[in-house]
């Protein structure tokens, strides 16, 4: 049987964002969006891992979709640092994850 996609709110890195979580088999798969975009651009990816069963995560980074604003008065690597740093400790089910993105992501 599969999950369906369930969107919410958490905390990663000291932002506030959104999940779109798929739960399934196997180390989850974390999806980071591109510049000026967010996490429903993976929707149709975590369709593919749904139907496959598989683990999955796509999430808004900070400054974008619903995400927390970024700190003007910080470099924004840093923060994306912690951000994505945070995200693979959550999501980590004992097997790791796997990071996959696509331009900033």
């Amino acid at each position: 049987m599969s999950h369906p996609i369930v969107e919410h709110r958490l905390e990663l890195g000291g932002t506030s964002t959104r999940a779109l979580d798929l739960e399934g088999e196997g180390p989850p798969l974390v999806l980071l969006h591109g510049f000026g975009d967010s996490a429903d651009t993976w929707r149709l990816v975590l369709d593919r891992l749904r139907r496959a069963g598989r683990a999955g995560v796509a999430l808004d980074l900070p400054g974008f979709g619903t995400a927390g604003r970024l700190d003007r008065e910080e470099p924004i690597l840093p923060q994306l640092d912690r951000f994505v740093a945070a995200a693979v400790k959550h999501y980590d089910n004992g097997r790791g994850v796997i990071l996959a993105g696509n331009s900033l992501g």
